[in-house]
């Protein structure tokens, strides 16, 4: 026999037989409310893993060109009335991470017929690093340059040889390697091996190399081109 869920929410759109009560629905009356809306079913289906509001648009216009960056924002308080999605950094003023409660995985997978694992940032990795990270597309790619060194190349890498090794697909300046490079020691996801030598060599710390593996299974989403 199959469990039925009794948990109660109160939806938008729904009239109430008491003037001025907030009525109790049940769990499976909030998949016709996300169904309702076009923008509110592209920005639930586009939300997968852990993302910023603005990865969550890019990704959300592949399903609804017209949407903006306000309209997801706004869809994005109504959804976490509704506890099926949450921010992790509530804190942060900018780069808020949001990601899918366990009440949001039932009704999203049940509306859009998937199964979705639930997300979970690595042991040891803060949400502001993520959330910097995901900020900045050459940050990024370095990123993924020294947790990833070419095969049969040393692990520890240095700047010079990261420009080299981004030259195809994500063409730098050795002065925006650098820099990219220093904001990641900064946040404590690569280090040098000697900040004494001149030469400096990078190594990714190891809640580095658990973040890249969370990256491999939730890779980012690409942007939606005009």
């Amino acid at each position: 026999m199959l469990a039925v869920s009794f948990r109660i929410h109160c939806v938008p759109g729904f009239q109430s037989h008491e003037a001025g009560a907030c009525p109790m629905v049940l769990e499976s009356a909030l998949i016709p409310w996300l169904q309702r809306g076009n923008q509110r079913r592209a920005v639930a289906r586009s939300l997968v893993g852990i993302m910023t509001g603005t990865q969550l648009w890019h990704q959300a216009r592949l399903h609804a060109p017209r949407i903006n960056l306000r309209d997801v924002r706004a869809i994005l308080r109504q959804l976490e009335t509704q506890t099926l999605v949450r921010c992790i950094n509530p804190e942060a003023t900018s780069g808020r991470l949001f990601c899918v409660t366990p009440v949001g995985r039932v009704v999203f997978d049940q509306t859009f017929e998937r199964s979705s694992a639930m997300p979970s940032l690595p042991e040891g990795v803060f949400p502001w690093q993520l959330s910097f990270l995901f900020r900045g597309h050459v940050r990024q790619a370095v990123f993924r340059a020294v947790c990833e060194p070419p095969l049969g190349k040393p692990l520890e890498q240095s700047a010079t040889s990261i420009k080299r090794q981004l030259r195809e697909t994500c063409p730098l300046t050795l002065n925006q390697t650098i820099r990219a490079l220093r904001e990641l020691e900064h946040a404590q996801l690569i280090h040098s091996v000697d900040p004494v030598c001149r030469r400096h060599l990078y190594l990714p710390t190891p809640e580095a190399i658990r973040l890249a593996a969370y990256l491999d299974r939730t890779p980012l989403p690409a942007r939606a081109t005009r």
